[in-house]
């Protein structure tokens, strides 16, 4: 009874593991074990799949959304613009004397003001002045006129300022051009 004690047993499954008694049996195992490492390659193959796909919609999304937030913003600020026109027809008829300088330059820093938080969101004039060329995707031409000043194409008077926001135009400049 004393060399039954002594007797160990390991936790091994391969030392556990029954002896196959005949080939066929040893086949038999064989192709289960290659049955299920195929299955375990496709199913391994499909995790990755569903994952790569996963992290392309995710990307996609996230896009989507940014440009959603852009274009939101973009339309929000688009409304603002008839405000700033406002405040420069203000500015430019405003009248001048000292008893009006106050006033005048109360108007000029709310301008001032505006045309800063604009920018600060990312809205920039375009830049139009007379003697450029005209540009159908930055300008609106809204009259034409002759001029012996500047040539035919060119932009002879800035009817309305127009502004761009990363890239892309909230609002084209009206001018007037050269016919």
């Amino acid at each position: 009874m004393a060399e039954e004690e002594n007797v160990q047993t390991t936790a091994d499954p391969e030392v556990d593991a029954p002896v196959p008694e005949t080939n066929s049996e040893l086949e038999a195992l064989q192709a289960r074990i290659v049955e299920l490492e195929t299955q375990s390659k496709a199913n391994l193959d499909g995790w990755q799949r569903e994952r790569a796909e996963f992290q392309n919609y995710k990307r996609r999304t996230d896009g989507n959304m940014a440009t959603l937030r852009t274009e939101a913003a973009a339309k929000a600020l688009e409304g603002f613009l008839p405000v700033i026109d406002d405040l420069e027809l203000a500015v430019n008829s405003l009248p001048s004397g000292d008893e009006t300088a106050n006033f005048t330059n109360g108007v000029r820093l709310v301008l001032r003001k505006a045309l800063a938080q604009l920018e600060k969101e990312g809205v920039t004039r375009i830049a139009t002045e007379p003697g450029m060329e005209y540009d159908p995707n930055l300008h609106e031409a809204l009259l034409s006129s002759p001029s012996d000043q500047y040539e035919s194409g060119q932009i002879l008077n800035v009817l309305r300022h127009g502004y761009q926001a990363n890239g892309r135009v909230l609002r084209a400049a009206q001018v007037q051009v050269v016919a």
